[in-house]
């Protein structure tokens, strides 16, 4: 972001700008296994940022996530996962910096059809007092050729 005169540069996560700097490299791995990187935001309950070639992998338009927001979960998680996913997201608010967890869910592509994921997610950013985490970092990639 360039610096302009007069005006106050948004304070910006040391992590937010080590993921800058990462996804600027040429993104071969991203496109050879599709997979999808995000920063999904606890508070808001939606993707800040993501990257990655899974959506279109399975049939969503390129801007899904933007357009659907905080609704995804609502309209594409398989109502059995929901419940289970809102309480992976509440156990990831407690997560040391260092903690990793997993969950597997099922997500309906446009087609109608069913599909597993499985992310693996950890902190990202946490609240003013470092107690509460905010956003989490995750990886998302489809498992059904596992099953």
């Amino acid at each position: 972001m360039p610096n302009l005169p007069n005006r106050r540069q948004p304070e910006r996560h040391p992590r937010m700008e080590s993921l800058d700097e990462s996804m600027s490299r040429p993104a071969v791995p991203s496109r050879l296994t599709p997979s999808l990187t995000y920063v999904y935001d606890l508070e808001r309950q939606h993707n800040t940022y993501f990257a990655g070639s899974l959506l279109e992998h399975l049939g969503f338009p390129q801007n899904a996530l933007n357009a659907i927001g905080a609704d995804f979960f609502r309209l594409y998680v398989h109502e059995a996962d929901r419940a289970r996913l809102a309480a992976h997201h509440d156990a990831m608010r407690s997560q040391p910096d260092d903690g990793i967890l997993e969950i597997e869910y099922r997500v309906r592509i446009p087609s109608g059809e069913w599909r597993r994921l499985k992310s693996c997610e950890r902190p990202f950013t946490r609240d003013r007092s470092g107690r509460c985490v905010t956003q989490i970092l995750g990886a998302a990639k489809e498992i059904a050729d596992r099953k």
